[in-house]
């Protein structure tokens, strides 16, 4: 029921409407005395974390109806690869399989009684695909290549445009022409994603529920009733726990698939991917391509800084935006590409240009969207600026910050590893202009590969409403961090994912994690929020620890073992 129908019954009749709340109403509710709080501030025991540690929270996997059956889905080894012809007659005859059904966008599915059923019937249908050529493959990775796109003018977004590159190239006493580039990233969840829907007319009216573990089950709501062709007031989700998100489960693909394979067959159906199937079907992070000019006048001061970057929408994704709304969407630019580009330095001359490619492989939200791998770029190029002029990295962008919080958590980083015996690689970003973070990494590489032995982080994220869940936060992006910098790469062969397990993706382990010091900045701003803030500048952070300890600079995530174990590079 509506508010508006459970007041037709009440006393109150009179509607009431509120102004558009302030940031000084945000903080009258937030700056009331410390000592007065009960919870804001506090650490609170999270709701539900008894069942999570005992294996009792309830995740989609664990959905059940009674009489339910199960869906499998007709997928492409190749990425992008077009279906042009299936079996039906072959799958139907495989045993305990009850219904063939072609999906919203033409991919064959199967229902039957048991999970490996399913299974046996979308083998037996026995799909040709159109695989992409190999000049095709070659023209996804021209297209991404900032080199190429530079040559052709082909960065058609320029969100930010200030003052004179030529000017400040005169200017330029020390100048900077470097590249980075990071690879697409799967998001390696726990949790398989797994969805259960029940599509029934109950007095002539089509209704479906759908049971998800879904980041935005309002998103998954949205896109059963498109697939369905329904109204989406007809569609009821129950949200679950979910065993890992991290950008992956905006949309709950499996769920979307149960609710147009139970449409067909009038009962209720589970869908549950694979291992292997949540690597090589679900969205990845894109891989970026940057090139950063940036030079220093005589002062030390940032005289120009030219930011040129190519990567896939997200955002605005195929994953997001149906085929034939493309042409609208690429008409703006992706704001999940962008974020991070935004500059957190004072620097009077400075372009960012960029382009958001299309490519066949579905890409999509990745933790921070856009932010980690333009981050990493900006902090490498900064660390090769300071490192060019002989400065102090933590003091040169302190001198250069635009907001006073961002040179203050650049200052307390600078004390808290001010009795470090080999300076620490250090990284800082203003996470959507409103979370501020330092970080710092030593790093051990006597072995040839660069292992993290400490990770210090400064945060403000404004007032701290649950200490213990900030904390929790920033731990987790520390850690998703060094994945970033040493170990995590999607790789595709000829197109067709190569990773497929944990035995060839490789996130950060127990034994890969370090010493941790985070401290979070006592504030009576406004709470803006940890999400991935501190993930950001990790990866930058431990590059130039290791360029530190080498003294050779990689640009290229990630990192690579050294040529020479022990031994300084030049």
């Amino acid at each position: 029921l509506t508010y508006r129908q459970l007041l037709q019954d009440s006393e109150i009749s009179e509607e009431i409407v509120l102004a558009e709340p302030s940031r000084d109403t945000v903080q009258l509710f937030t700056r009331a005395p410390a000592a007065s709080r009960r919870h804001i501030g506090q650490m609170v025991e999270q709701v539900g974390i008894h069942d999570v540690v005992t294996g009792q929270a309830q995740y989609s996997r664990d959905a059940r109806l009674p009489d339910m059956r199960f869906g499998a889905v007709a997928r492409p080894a190749q990425l992008g690869a077009e279906l042009i012809a299936w079996d039906a007659d072959k799958a139907r005859q495989v045993a305990g399989v009850m219904a063939v059904v072609e999906g919203p966008d033409g991919t064959p599915g199967v229902v039957a009684s048991t999970p490996g059923a399913a299974q046996r019937g979308v083998q037996a249908l026995a799909c040709k695909w159109r695989q992409l050529s190999a000049d095709q493959l070659a023209r996804v990775q021209e297209n991404l290549d900032i080199d190429v796109l530079i040559d052709r003018n082909e960065l058609e977004h320029k969100p930010i445009d200030n003052g004179s590159l030529a000017s400040g190239r005169e200017a330029a006493q020390i100048q900077l022409n470097e590249r980075y580039d990071t690879p697409m990233a799967a998001h390696a969840a726990m949790e398989p994603r797994a969805g259960l829907a029940h599509f029934e007319r109950r007095d002539g009216t089509a209704q479906c529920r759908v049971w998800t573990g879904s980041q935005d089950p309002w998103l998954v709501r949205k896109a059963v009733s498109r697939a369905l062709g329904i109204n989406d007031e007809r569609v009821i989700v129950y949200n679950h726990r979910i065993g890992g998100a991290f950008g992956g489960r905006l949309l709950c693909q499996a769920s979307i698939e149960a609710a147009w394979l139970s449409q067909a067959v009038g009962e209720p159906v589970k869908v549950q991917w694979s291992r292997e199937e949540e690597f090589a079907c679900n969205y990845v992070g894109p891989q970026f391509s940057t090139r950063i000019e940036a030079g220093l006048d005589d002062t030390g001061n940032i005289a120009y800084w030219h930011h040129r970057m190519a990567g896939a929408p997200i955002l605005t994704s195929s994953t997001f935006i149906p085929r034939r709304l493309h042409w609208a969407a690429d008409l703006v630019a992706d704001p999940g590409t962008q974020r991070g580009t935004e500059l957190p330095y004072a620097v009077t001359n400075q372009r960012v240009e960029f382009a958001d490619v299309r490519v066949p492989m579905p890409t999509g939200a990745w933790r921070g969207l856009g932010a980690a791998p333009n981050t990493f770029a900006v902090e490498v190029a900064m660390d090769e600026l300071a490192s060019a002029a002989a400065l102090e990295p933590l003091a040169f962008r302190a001198a250069h910050a635009r907001d006073p919080r961002l040179a203050g958590v650049l200052k307390r980083l600078a004390e808290l590893i001010s009795d470090e015996d080999t300076p620490p690689g250090v990284a800082a970003t203003a996470y959507k202009g409103v979370t501020f973070v330092a970080v710092a990494a030593s790093v051990d590489v006597s072995s040839g590969l660069p292992v993290v032995t400490k990770l210090w982080c400064v945060h403000d994220c404004g007032q701290v409403v649950s200490p213990d869940q900030v904390l929790a936060q920033i731990e987790g992006n520390l850690v998703w961090g060094i994945g970033m910098a040493l170990t995590e790469e999607f790789k595709l062969a000829d197109g067709t994912p190569s990773t497929l397990n944990f035995d060839t993706y490789l996130p950060p382990r127990s034994l890969d994690i370090p010493p941790m010091q985070i401290e979070m900045i006592e504030s009576d701003a406004p709470p803006s929020g940890a999400a991935e803030a501190a993930f950001a500048p990790v990866a930058a952070a431990i590059a130039n620890a290791v360029s530190r300890a080498t003294g050779a600079r990689q640009r290229r995530l990630p990192l690579q073992p050294l040529a020479a174990p022990g031994r300084r590079q030049g």
